[in-house]
């Protein structure tokens, strides 16, 4: 076990104390003792009472309120009495506050008071998501790895963890297990959305007549089964009219393995709203932008309204890439290119270190809009994003600069699921394994 998750474990016993030691500690407690915690608690709402009402209550009410608490708290502290005196004591005394606190029992006060509390923390909850930190979820895998998006990790072999042990790797690691093998040979037949709790999306796969239930939506099952990734991406050429042929739906054998391992979570996230606001963005900030009037290079919309990239490029800057995938930039000022590396950022080291997954910057892409092979001036109040997956990154090289007013905020805090990156975002040291080569192609995210 980690000190990590050894830490976090302790975070989540310490929160549950919180939230239920109270009522466990009285539960397990002799009655004689709860009965005394229940006087003290009396003689605090009265308190809160008296402090709440103050300006409506008459003085001589008020007067008598107060006399009734401090009997209530000299009665917790009491520790000679019997719990059948006890008891008889406290039934005077509530009877005496009752009569006095009779005017404010209606039927609906006790909803009244939960919907004030309810309106307070969310105006308070929702304040601060605007204007401090906001979350966000990483959809995709552009940003890899320094942060990961929806993601299957395969296993050669498993047997289904218990149910205590996949809600504890659910909680801590966003892990959800999926073991399904073929059991009749045939041909994929589709995919429909499964039914399941909120938020526990499935797919129902349909192979020769039988149903195969899988973990996430249909693009998490193109990561899970790559033949009907292969097979999705074919038949959208065919639709769209890059194919002439309607291609064939993959054949599975009775024994395949359709899928097995774990399908994880994107990285959630809180983003800094306010930073922007009193000060410029740096350049390698990972920044969260709107995508509102962004165009591909075919002149479509983007995917979705949110995207998370990070800031290669400042207003006026030229950037280039050369072809050791080095990214180089000249500012207004300067009269020559210069290196952009850790003394920038160290972020931009662990990009072109050619480990863990990092492969430095790729200058062109198919259907890319604007190419870094040769110099590329970013607009005043714009910036250049590109995701650290350069190779398969839908980035300021298709749609171009981000305006300043699209900014949402810099990604500060990487909170779940518990990873190598949880914590501050972007320090995370490459894994020490050489990065696989990634060759650009027409699947980007």
């Amino acid at each position: 076990m980690t000190a990590r998750l050894l830490f976090f474990i302790l975070l989540e016993l310490l929160l549950l104390y919180a939230l239920f030691g109270n009522w466990l500690v009285r539960r397990l407690a002799p009655s004689r003792r709860r009965l005394r915690w229940l006087c003290r608690d009396y003689a605090k709402h009265l308190a809160r009472i008296v402090r709440h009402d103050r300006d409506l209550l008459p003085p001589d009410q008020a007067k008598r309120l107060r006399e009734v608490r401090d009997q209530a708290l000299a009665l917790s502290r009491d520790r000679q009495l019997g719990e059948a005196d006890l008891r008889l004591h406290m039934q005077s005394i509530e009877k005496n506050g009752e009569g006095l606190l009779s005017y404010r029992h209606t039927g609906n006060a006790w909803l009244r008071e939960t919907m004030e509390v309810a309106v307070v923390a969310l105006a308070l909850a929702f304040g601060f998501r605007a204007l401090f930190l906001q979350p966000f979820k990483i959809p995709t895998g552009s940003m890899e790895p320094t942060l990961y998006g929806i993601h299957f990790t395969p296993v050669e072999s498993m047997e289904m963890p218990s149910l205590p042990r996949r809600a504890f790797d659910f909680l801590h690691f966003s892990n959800r297990y999926v073991n399904q093998v073929v059991q009749r040979s045939g041909h994929y037949e589709g995919a429909r959305p499964g039914r399941g709790l909120p938020g526990f999306a499935t797919t129902v796969v349909r192979i020769a007549g039988i149903d195969y239930r899988l973990p996430g939506d249909l693009e998490a099952v193109h990561k899970q089964v790559p033949a009907i990734r292969e097979f999705a991406v074919n038949y959208a050429g065919y639709r769209g009219g890059h194919l002439a042929e309607s291609p064939p739906p993959p054949r599975f054998q009775a024994g395949d393995v359709l899928a097995r391992g774990y399908l994880r979570s994107g990285d959630h996230v809180f983003v800094n709203r306010l930073r922007q606001n009193f000060g410029d963005l740096d350049r390698g900030d990972i920044v969260v932008f709107l995508t509102d009037n962004l165009r591909d290079g075919e002149g479509n919309p983007l995917r979705g309204r949110f995207f998370i990239k990070r800031l290669v490029g400042l207003p006026g800057d030229q950037i280039m890439v050369d072809h050791r995938r080095r990214l180089y930039v000249k500012p207004p000022d300067q009269e020559a290119f210069a290196l952009v590396d850790g003394d920038f950022a160290p972020a931009f080291d662990r990009i072109y270190s050619g480990l863990g997954g990092y492969h430095g910057y790729v200058p062109a892409m198919p259907r890319a809009k604007h190419l870094l092979d040769t110099p590329y001036t970013v607009p005043d109040d714009h910036y250049f994003m590109l995701g650290d997956n350069s190779a398969h990154s839908q980035d300021s090289r298709y749609w171009g600069a981000v305006p300043r007013a699209n900014v949402v905020g810099r990604a500060t805090i990487a909170w779940w699921p518990l990873s190598r990156r949880w914590g501050l975002i972007d320090q995370a040291e490459p894994e020490p394994f050489p990065s696989r080569e990634k060759m650009p192609t027409g699947q980007v995210e």
